[in-house]
């Protein structure tokens, strides 16, 4: 049944349980909007009247816009899931609180307007955000393959709903049916939650990144003046505004005409519930079985008409006989269209928009022209009822004439939609991640068989990624011919979009390209031959192949195949052809290209049996081998090879993809890590590594981990650490970072730069002197030269610690920029930074942090402290501060300083530094203790 199932919706491995969670969230969503709409509806007829339902509208279009202004800005600092959640949670309590004032019978007028605007509110926020997790649960090509099961589930929640309405309403009465909503909406709570910690964290963390690197290349002009110089966009939004507002109106006739007819509040409710649940069979119906169809019959701007012309069979039969069943045929023609043939038609309009205008124009049309819509309605309706006092048949007159003028926005999108794909078609500026591209459109197929016959190399790969998972016959003349094109992308492209035409026969083609040069093209068309004959036997033939790039093609080929299918890898042959293959090649097992490609092969393959072959490529001398095997091994993602990679971060020619293998296993390798991290007699070079893989990684315990070691005395690791929370923070800003633990590394390092700096000017007025008088020993002179330059290097790179640190909880360009201005040689670019930061600092931070920066007071008030204790001792209470910190070269300097000077007075300090692990600390202190015993 299962297999049945998957077959049917074409849903793939690992794919099942995602479908069926977010399958159920819809569903459950729109069951709860369509019980406590009806309830809302009856409510407000019964108890305020038909006549004020054009002052909902109204509210509802002014809160809407209110609303949506503020959760965008919240969208903007607070996480998807969170916003997900206390939608949900603060939505019960609002149900609690409506519930409980109708359980006391509360008759106020407010109460029943704030119930409809908030289920109008509610009703946009939830599915809004069910769509946004859902792109971050499934890919762009998982979404084109499983949107459309995953709505059917809204459709599904519909029915539900509204029958559940129906027959719940006599029985318990409208104003229990919300008890059933806070249960169905606290069930979506758990599962919105659970999908989140399944998959849609580490999505939506990549997709962030995403759109950070494209906002980065996007110019900052005015975001809406792009939008408004494209006619496409003008009619679109003109498009759907005269829809909202004609829709308003026919709700308003569809209400009058309930109300006025059915008096009884639970018999309104379970109408409504009722014909809400029918509306949904049939969007559901033509959904599923004309959508398609029609749209691919009659292009996309034609099935624009169905629409209106249902409504306007429904506004003709009111304005003759205003009875139930006139209402319910425009409710119905409205009901029905809208969510289907409409909707889809509407969605592929916007495909040839360029991507900043769709981005923009959506929000701008979901926002504003709704709003805007649903309001003007609002108002005009308040004009035709109690100003010019027209019943529901005369206000289908100004129906009539809106669909009029709905039928030349239609004709004019039509136009402006062509010229638009043509041009999109040109500049290749159309999404491939869009969910469809309406092939069977005439003028879309001319355009996209004329750019297959006459475009560049560019044009032509834009339209096979635009067709990749289109079956559509009238292309395979097109394909077979650029089978032979003088492009290798070309050909690589249509070796795989061929694979959808399984009942053409390709192979005499694709035989030719196995003796191509590229490679990639052999594998390509090997795995084409494979599909056409799926038996593993048949690549044992490919070895008798004179060509070892045609063996080793079948080799990558059986590879490719033990990974992705399963019923390969049942049959256990992958071994045995590799086996075939290294007895076929046995003189090439010296060549260090050869030896590549095995290891590349064994990754790909992640076959075990295999995997000690791996561990000897692993310890291969040279670079390209050990470069694959590495790669290879982090593919594998098993446990074995951890502490060989962890080994070769101390390589210096491969450890840049000894990082990357071991990211790539995730969150399951942080404990080995941090145990790497923790060890202080490991390797110090493999120890600064750990951070930068952690920083890979990208996760929460990714975060919490660096920050637990964020006190290392090891300043080369610190500073590791330091940077790796940097670029977690710029590349997963889903990520929280604790600011109070930041702020107390934070006072450390500025007490420490304080401290720093304050020796640097005792130890410039001392070689002042020298100088100045041409006294002192020459070796103290040059011990002293060279523990200036060491504090001199250790506050610059105090302040970069800082910097970075200030990164972590503001924001990140800022600091940097910052960062720059302060080191800058222009005086005047850094007053400008000392002053930002006094704007943009916490009050407890800035006091630390602007005399550091601003170093002219600062230097004063070291200078007279230096007066006031200008003997020998002071200096001496520095040198211990120093001998007692982390920082090892400081030490050293400060040691053989106290060596060459011949002073005995911290010798206990001195003596213990024989045992220090650092070995030049060491070192320096037993010359020290040797020369002061002398």
């Amino acid at each position: 049944m299962k297999n049945l199932f998957r077959e049917l919706f074409d849903i793939r491995e690992g794919e099942d349980r995602r479908a069926a969670l977010m399958f159920s969230y819809i569903f459950l969503v729109i069951c709860s909007l369509l019980i406590v709409k009806p309830v809302r509806n009856s409510l407000f007829l019964t108890h305020i009247g038909i006549e004020q339902l054009p002052v909902a509208f109204i509210l509802v279009a002014i809160v809407a816009a209110l609303v949506s202004n503020i959760y965008s800005r919240l969208s903007k600092s607070i996480r998807l899931d969170q916003l997900i959640i206390s939608t949900f949670f603060a939505s019960i309590v609002l149900l609690f609180f409506f519930r409980y004032f109708l359980y006391l019978k509360y008759q106020q007028d407010w109460f029943y307007y704030a119930l409809y605007v908030w289920v109008a509110i509610f009703g946009v926020i939830t599915t809004s955000q069910f769509w946004l997790l859902a792109n971050y649960v499934f890919n762009a090509r998982e979404a084109k393959r499983l949107f459309g099961l995953i709505g059917a589930g809204g459709i599904s929640g519909g029915i539900f709903g509204g029958y559940l309405t129906k027959f719940l309403a006599p029985v318990v009465g409208t104003h229990n049916l919300i008890l059933f909503c806070i249960l169905f909406l606290s069930l979506c709570a758990l599962i919105a939650a659970h999908i989140w910690q399944l998959c849609g964290k580490q999505n939506y963390s990549e997709r962030i990144r995403q759109q950070l690197r494209l906002s980065r290349k996007v110019r900052e002009d005015n975001p809406y003046k792009r939008l408004f110089q494209s006619k496409h966009f003008l009619f679109l939004a003109a498009l759907v505004g005269t829809g909202v507002l004609v829709a308003n109106i026919v709700d308003f006739q569809f209400s009058a005409v309930a109300s006025n007819i059915i008096k009884d509040e639970d018999k309104l409710t379970a109408f409504f519930g009722f014909w809400l649940s029918n509306l949904s069979i049939l969007s559901l119906f033509i959904q599923l079985f004309l959508t398609a169809r029609i749209l691919s019959r009659f292009g996309i701007t034609t099935s624009l008409f169905f629409l209106p012309v249902g409504i306007l069979a429904g506004a003709i039969a009111i304005l003759f006989q205003p009875a139930l069943w006139s209402a319910i045929l425009v409710k119905v023609s409205d009901g029905s269209f809208k969510q289907s043939i409409n909707k889809a038609a509407l969605e592929l309009l916007v495909v040839p928009l360029p991507p900043d205008i769709k981005n923009q124009g959506k929000t701008f049309i979901d926002v504003f022209v709704d709003s805007l819509a649903t309001g003007l309605g609002g108002v005009l309706l308040l004009i035709f009822t109690i100003t010019l006092g027209l019943s529901v048949q005369q206000i289908s007159l100004f129906v009539i004439a809106m669909i009029v003028f709905w039928f030349y926005l239609i004709v004019r999108v039509k136009k402006e939609y062509i010229n638009s794909f043509r041009l999109a078609l040109e500049k290749r500026s159309i999404d491939l991640d869009e969910q469809t591209i309406n092939i069977k459109d005439a003028s879309v197929y001319n355009s996209l068989v004329k750019l297959l016959e006459t475009g560049n190399e560019r044009k032509i790969l834009y339209v096979l990624q635009l067709i990749e998972n289109i079956q559509y016959d009238k292309f395979i003349p097109y394909l077979r011919k650029l089978l032979s094109h003088p492009s290798d992308e070309i050909k690589l492209q249509v070796l795989q979009l061929i694979k959808n035409y399984s009942s053409e026969d390709f192979s005499p083609s694709v035989k030719k390209l196995l003796f191509h040069n590229n490679f990639d093209i052999q594998v390509a068309a090997m795995r084409y031959l494979y599909h056409q004959q799926p038996d593993p036997e048949s690549l044992k033939t490919y070895f008798e192949y004179k060509e070892i790039s045609i063996r080793t093609a079948a080799l990558m080929c059986a590879a490719m195949e033990n990974r992705d299918d399963k019923e390969f890898r049942k049959t256990g042959k992958f071994k045995e052809i590799f086996d075939a293959y290294i007895e076929t090649d046995s003189n090439s097992i010296n060549e260090p290209r050869f030896r590549a490609r095995v290891a590349q092969v064994i990754g790909i393959a992640r076959d075990e049996e295999l995997y000690p072959f791996l561990r000897n490529l692993l310890r291969d001398q040279n670079t390209t081998v050990l470069r694959a095997a590495i790669i290879a091994a982090g593919q594998t993602r098993n446990p074995v090879f951890i502490k060989l990679l962890i080994n070769h971060l101390n390589t210096k020619r491969v450890r840049r993809y000894a990082r990357h293998a071991l990211a790539a296993y995730g969150e399951t390798i942080i404990d080995q890590l941090e145990n790497c991290l923790k060890e202080s007699d490991k390797d110090p070079r493999i120890r600064q590594e750990i951070p930068k893989v952690l920083a890979l990684i990208g996760t929460q315990t990714s975060v919490n981990t660096l920050f637990t070691y964020l006190d290392l005395n090891d300043l080369r690791i610190r500073y590791e650490i330091i940077r790796a929370l940097n670029r977690l923070r710029i590349n997963f800003p889903i990520l929280r970072f604790d600011a109070s633990r930041v702020k107390k590394r934070i006072l450390l390092e500025t007490d420490r730069y304080l401290n720093t700096l304050t020796l640097l000017r005792l130890q410039d007025r001392i070689i002042g002197t020298y100088e100045n008088r041409d006294i002192g020993d020459k070796n103290v002179r040059q011990a002293r030269y060279l523990l200036n330059r060491a504090l001199e290097e250790r506050l610059e790179d105090n302040l970069e610690r800082i910097f970075r640190l200030l990164a972590l909880v503001y924001p990140a360009k800022d600091m940097h920029n910052a960062y720059q201005a302060i080191i800058s040689s222009q005086s005047h670019i850094g007053a400008n930074a000392i002053e930002f930061l006094e704007n943009i600092l916490d009050p407890d931070l800035k006091k630390h942090i602007i005399p550091i920066v601003d170093r002219f007071p600062t230097l004063e008030k070291i200078d007279e402290k230096i007066n006031r204790n200008l003997h020998q001792s002071f200096e001496f209470e520095a040198f211990k501060r120093i001998l007692q910190s982390d920082d090892n070269w400081l030490k050293a300097c400060v040691l053989y300083l106290m060596a060459e000077s011949l002073t005995s007075e911290p010798e206990w300090i001195i003596r213990e530094l024989t045992f220090d692990p650092d070995p030049i600390v060491q070192e320096t202190a037993r010359f020290a203790v040797n020369k002061i015993k002398k």
